[in-house]
């Protein structure tokens, strides 16, 4: 089996990042100069709500374990922050053995937590229309979660898969949350059916008023809005 390898050429002149593979060359911000605005945004932000001074460390993962990172920078920021997934453990341990004394009580690392979570802004992204896939082009149905098959079939209020007759009473939640995330965040009954492969309307509508997602409209018109607990 071949493996795609992509290189990750990193240039402090231009500051930008070239990702190199079979097919494209392409360009990208520096990621040392995105990290590092990071930092400052968040240092500011804990400033604004009275947090002590602490050391906010900052570095990049590469997830990809086939990429390989080649750089023509001369600041030592590049060959200590962008880091493979591998070494990410150590590296949080350096941190820890860097940074050991107590920098906040208990109390305040809840006050902390708690705004932290308040104020979490949750990227709205158009999935689709970012990697231009048509709607058409996804695997519709409930997929077996033991097996991964899809579509289960739908039978006496279960969920049942033909490849290894395994059941489950709840199996469309994952997929109404890939609906949520992949398409959009309302459904109508119509769209339900389609999506979940469902045989009737009946059973569509049963299934979506057992979830208790608050909807507008009456009867054919009804949207659902998807909203699950996080």
């Amino acid at each position: 089996m071949q493996v795609a390898v992509i290189q990750l050429k990193v240039t402090d002149i231009f500051h930008q990042l070239i990702r190199i593979t079979k097919e494209c060359k392409e360009s990208f911000p520096d990621p040392i100069l995105q990290v590092k605005h990071q930092q400052h945004q968040f240092v500011n932000w804990l400033k604004d709500f009275k947090f002590p001074l602490m050391p906010v460390e900052g570095i990049i993962v590469l997830s990809n374990p086939n990429s390989i990172i080649k750089t023509t920078a001369n600041w030592p920021e590049y060959f200590t922050t962008i880091i493979k997934s591998q070494t990410l453990l150590p590296k949080i341990e350096t941190f820890k053995n860097q940074h050991n004394e107590e920098q906040l009580s208990n109390k305040e690392l809840r006050k902390l937590e708690k705004l932290l979570i308040k104020h979490h802004t949750p990227l709205n992204l158009d999935v689709l229309s970012k990697y231009e896939i048509l709607p058409s082009e996804l695997l519709q149905g409930v997929s077996c979660p033991n097996c991964s098959a899809l579509p289960m079939k739908r039978a006496y209020g279960t969920w049942i898969c033909s490849i290894c007759s395994f059941s489950s009473k709840d199996a469309h939640l994952a997929a109404l949350q890939d609906y949520c995330l992949l398409i959009r965040s309302t459904i109508t009954n119509k769209q339900f059916r389609e999506f979940l492969k469902l045989p009737s309307s009946s059973i569509a509508r049963k299934l979506l008023t057992s979830l208790n997602f608050p909807y507008d409209g009456a009867k054919k018109g009804r949207v659902y809005n998807l909203l699950f607990d996080e």
